[in-house]
């Protein structure tokens, strides 16, 4: 090889010049400025020659001078070395030989005052272009506190899944339980954090354990919304009984695990080396998810076996009994914090601020704060009031709860517009809630009416075979046996035989009633059960019938035959690809069976039987069928919950098959239960899960008893039980709560929804750089709603190395509507963390195109004067420097993490700062507008044209000597940094973050070594992640007040009253 040529190392695609061969060894020479250049050394066979591709920039030295082109063809000499034909910005061409030209390495530009100095610049129009995307960018990440994979996911945003995925995403330790409600969007907040995983470090390996049928589930909402394809092979969708396949897989960077509930404590469903391998993988891993929305009152031991995955120091498998206490004693401090609130009357808070005392009697943090609310109560002082009451609640909270790294939100408080209601509200005057949604019909069988006296008959013998004293455990027996029946018989009599032929008879009188039950199952009925059902599914296929749209009607039965056997007469009357069919015995059809579903254009009926009641997202559906009502509240909760969840935008219809609804029936008297005791077709019931277990044993033993009656006396007993419940609960979210509310959601969410209402703006910005600057080609989709991005020719970018930075990113769909993204599932939203933008931010980082101008202006009002002007543009990204971090970092602690919690408390932003040749800053509005305006090479009406001087460089330099232009630029470059940090916009944006982050810092901290003395008390350590979360404050704190300032443009202007001597053309 010969020296001077241009090679790249093997394992890179960066880009040297060889400068020395001795032997099989060799140096290159990296040129990352012009006054910047280090050496590397390889074995020759690590290199290889390296060819300059068109549009490539490049440097060339001649008579003592910097000038910057870029390459349009090539041309092999005999010595194997290349010339390349170099075009400069006043068109002129000229041919050299490799070995006479540089090429910056692919490193980002460190300082652009340098390429203006030795006058390696083009025309403002780069500049003037390139800045306005910088800016929308920066905008774009201050918006979104740095996250990218928020921004770029194809979601609606929804305020507390924003809240959630903030949280964790700026906790440089990210193991967190999320244990939102059923139907929040778990997955979706899952989903931001596992993409903005990806794009934080690239090769990130992830893998997500999940119940079997919901494997499809998760990988198509990953693949449509947030786009895992193109990150390929690093996203891994497992079944739990499949763990065995991630052990394969290098080290897991990331680990989710939903419904984890299931794998913390053995159980039946999964054998105990299976959870111990997750449990093994999701010690190793360095983030960690766990999801399950099981409450923590009355599931204590799940929780902590959760918790102790999270954070092995803090909750010991072996404190049980502590970690009850503690649970309990969250009841306590919730209940104060409910009337701890700014707008409570006064002597509500005098008493809320003595009971403190009683409460946390260690506390002085806690002592302080309720006796200067007590101070300020006497005194009138209102607004001290309202902030001592928010500090003491927020302090209560943060402190006091059973750990920072749970994370739980309820429906109950998101805004009214996130879900829409289940049903009809009840007013506050109605006893009953409104069920005008809701339509029963009664099977038709003419068996059924004989059944339901046998059911009657089979309860009295078998209460009257239970012995005085009447066991409890056997009556519960009973009751379930009486539950079995009645269950069977809303599911059809084939089910009632099933049921029946596997009993054991327990007496004379119980035979003679089960002969009963077979001989009435044994006659042939008038009327079909299922042909009335499928009438009736096709007047409700009607009912939601609409123009250009297929009706989406959902039938469940807790029994497989009943189902079964409804798919068998459907079958005569429908094409088979009108409906779906989700057996319990075919588990394989569960997996994709909603996506199958929402998108099969012929399909319009899904029939479920129990295996359809979990983990399917049916919210698009239009209506429910219930052919039985289970006993089970919880179970109905599940199966309503498949339709009534996150995205659904309308109330749930419901058509119920009972029975009876005769007022004797114990079916009509179960379904009035749910309807007016448990509200179920109204509002969910998720919330009182615990509730609802301790519920179940007792309504079976009082329908067993009492049959219709007993449970139509239940129902202002349940409705008050869940007032009770929900009371209950709310004490114990009460410190749950207060810090989610205190994580800025409003003004987060507002910000974003305020920046994406300027679609056309990002459009533009985008456009204008994409394509009318750097030419690449644009194929707009048929629809108009989306375009593909191409190479072209023509395009400005030279094709290697980039096309293997933006080959990801092209030729496949993108919109910058966010409404579209969300509702078409192969084109991407065009934000931050779009491949197709990374790579564009990527290559504005290395080029130097558009970093640095000198423009000639005309002032027309000095038109006749000799009057000349100089001075500076300077553009800077003014960010919260971090970089101090690097040393302090643990293995599984994300930098990133922390740039993103600094970019919440001092958002990112560009400054533009114009000095003259003085040094001083410009402050005269008439010469800032002058300054300001955008580089026109036309004349206009209202203004002269410019003119490029990067190729008039003899007119720049009869101005300014060439060597005196180049110190005037590096002390311009050294004296702005302090004239931004003297500006008054500078220091008033700086004063404000740093107040604020001074005041939210320091209260964070301050509970958090509440929370690691009160640690220390209880186990004896001191936990090393509230060490550190308490270290990296006070150093983001540091890091707000001296911002880092990285200058990312630079330009120089020459206004005047007449053009330069030179006229050539730009």
């Amino acid at each position: 090889m010969r020296l001077g040529i241009f090679v790249s190392p093997t394992t890179t695609s960066d880009i040297g010049k060889l400068v020395a061969v001795e032997g099989r060894r060799v140096t290159v020479r990296f040129f990352y400025s012009i006054m910047h250049q280090e050496e590397q050394d390889y074995a020759l066979e690590q290199i290889k020659h390296f060819y300059l591709h068109p549009h490539t920039r490049v440097y060339i030295r001649i008579n003592e001078e910097w000038r910057v082109g870029r390459i349009t063809n090539y041309d092999q000499q005999e010595d194997q070395t290349i010339e390349y034909d170099v075009r400069f910005p006043n068109r002129e061409l000229e041919y050299f030989s490799e070995t006479e030209l540089e090429v910056r390495c692919l490193r980002p530009l460190v300082d652009p005052t340098e390429v203006l100095a030795y006058a390696g610049i083009e025309t403002q129009y780069f500049h003037d272009r390139r800045k306005r995307i910088i800016e929308t960018l920066t905008d774009m990440r201050a918006v979104s506190q740095g996250m990218t994979g928020l921004m770029s996911a194809s979601i609606e945003f929804i305020p507390h899944q924003l809240e959630v995925a903030r949280r964790v995403l700026e906790d440089p330790i990210q193991r967190y339980l999320l244990a939102d409600e059923v139907g929040m969007g778990k997955t979706v907040e899952t989903g931001i954090i596992i993409r903005q995983c990806l794009l934080d470090k690239p090769d990130s390996q992830i893998a997500v354990f999940v119940p079997p049928h919901l494997v499809s589930q998760w990988q198509a909402e990953l693949e449509e919304k947030f786009a895992v394809h193109q990150f390929p092979g690093l996203v891994s969708v497992f079944a739990y009984k499949n763990v065995h396949h991630a052990q394969c897989l290098t080290t897991l960077d990331l680990v989710v695990i939903d419904e984890a509930h299931h794998v913390m404590v053995m159980n039946t469903h999964l054998q105990n080396s299976i959870v111990e391998t997750i449990k093994q993988l999701a010690r190793q891993s360095e983030r960690l998810l766990l999801l399950s929305a099981t409450p923590v009152l009355g599931h204590e031991q799940t929780t902590l076996a959760m918790l102790n995955l999270l954070d092995p120091d803090s909750h010991r498998l072996d404190e049980l009994d502590k970690f009850v206490e503690k649970v309990h004693k969250r009841q306590d401090y919730g209940r104060l914090l409910l009337g701890l609130r700014p707008d409570a009357a006064s002597f509500v808070l005098k008493q809320r601020a003595k009971q403190v005392s009683q409460l946390f009697p260690d506390d002085n943090k806690a002592l302080d704060l309720a006796n200067k609310l007590l101070t300020a109560i006497e005194q009138k002082a209102t607004e001290i009031t309202a902030k001592t009451c928010v500090q003491l609640r927020t302090h209560i909270a943060e402190t006091y709860r059973i750990h920072h790294r749970v994370i739980r939100t309820r429906r109950v408080d998101t805004p009214d517009w996130v879900f829409a209601s289940r049903g009809a509200e009840r007013k506050s005057d109605a006893t009953d809630f409104d069920l005008s949604h809701v339509v029963i019909n009664v099977d038709p069988d003419s068996r059924v009416e004989t059944l339901i006296d046998l059911l009657d008959q089979w309860s009295a013998v078998s209460r009257s075979a239970l012995e005085e004293p009447i066991e409890p455990s056997q009556e519960l027996i009973q009751a379930k046996r009486y539950i079995q029946l009645f269950e069977a018989i809303s599911c059809g009599v084939d089910t009632v035989k099933q049921i029946v032929s596997e009993w054991e008879t327990q007496s004379e009188e119980e035979q003679a009633v089960l002969q009963a039950l077979q001989e009435t199952i044994a006659e042939s009925p008038e009327t079909s059960r299922y042909t009335v059902i499928a009438e009736q599914l096709q007047v409700i296929r009607q009912k939601f019938s609409r123009p250009g749209s297929t009706p989406k009607i959902v039938v469940f039965s807790s029994a497989h035959t009943d189902i079964v056997q409804l798919a068998t007469t459907l079958s005569i009357t429908l094409e088979r690809a009108e409906f779906h069919v989700l057996l319990e015995d075919n588990p394989e059809m569960i997996e994709g069976i909603a996506k199958h579903f929402f998108e099969d254009f012929e399909t319009w009926l899904l029939l479920c039987d129990r295996n359809g009641e979990e983990g399917q997202n049916l919210h698009f559906a239009d209506a429910i069928v219930h052919l039985d009502l289970p006993f089970s509240p919880a179970r109905l909760e599940q199966r309503i919950g498949r339709l009534d969840r996150f995205g659904r935008t309308k109330p749930v219809p419901h058509w119920v098959l009972l029975p009876s609804d005769q007022d004797y029936s114990p079916w009509f008297a179960w379904y009035t239960l749910l309807a007016q005791g448990f509200g179920l077709f109204n509002q969910s019931i998720s919330d009182v899960q615990f509730l609802l277990e301790q519920l179940e044993e007792k309504l079976m033993l009082q329908v067993y008893r009492l049959g219709s009656q007993g449970l139509f006396d239940m129902i202002n007993q349940v409705r008050q039980q869940l007032q009770e419940e929900r009371e209950r609960l709310e004490e114990q979210y009460a410190l749950d709560k207060v810090t989610m509310q205190e994580g800025r959601t409003e003004a987060f969410f507002n910000a974003l929804e305020d920046f994406e209402a300027d679609e056309p703006e990002i459009q533009t910005t985008i456009d204008t750089w994409l394509f009318e600057t750097l030419k690449f080609h644009r194929h707009q989709n048929h629809d108009e709603q989306a375009f593909s991005t191409f190479w072209s020719r023509s395009t400005l970018v030279p094709r290697y190395p980039w096309e293997n930075f933006f080959q990801v990113g092209l030729n496949t769909p993108v919109t910058y509507k966010r409404r579209i993204a969300t509702k078409k599932a192969d084109t991407s939203l065009l934000r931050s963390g779009n491949p197709l933008i990374d790579a564009l931010e990527k290559f504005m980082r290395w080029e130097d195109r558009g970093t640095a101008f000198a423009t000639w202006r005309i002032n027309p009002d000095w038109i006749g004067q000799d009057t000349i002007w100089t001075g500076f543009r300077l553009c800077y990204l003014v960010q919260a420097d971090v970089g101090q971090f690097e040393e302090n970092f643990l293995a599984g602690e994300s930098i990133a993490a922390l740039q993103r919690r600094a970019d919440g408390y001092l958002p990112p932003r560009m400054m533009t700062l114009h000095l003259d040749s003085e040094l001083q800053e410009v402050t005269d509005d008439t010469m800032l507008a002058l300054l300001e305006r955008p580089y026109s090479s036309n004349s206009h009406d209202t203004a002269p044209r410019d003119y490029n001087l990067g190729s008039r460089q003899e007119a720049l330099f009869q101005v300014i000597e060439p060597s005196f232009f180049q110190d005037l630029c590096k002390h311009a470059r050294t004296i702005s940094e302090q004239r931004l940090r003297d500006n008054a916009e500078f220091q008033a944006y700086l004063n404000t973050a740093y107040a604020r982050a001074e005041e939210m810092l320091g209260l964070i901290n301050e509970r958090l070594q509440y929370r690691q003395a009160m640690q220390q008390q209880e186990t004896g350590i001191s936990t090393a992640s509230l060490e550190r979360d308490i270290a990296f404050n006070r150093l983001l704190l540091q890091g707000i007040e001296i911002p880092s300032l990285h200058l990312d443009a630079i330009g120089f202007f020459i206004i005047a009253g007449y053009p330069p001597n030179s006229e050539l053309e730009i």
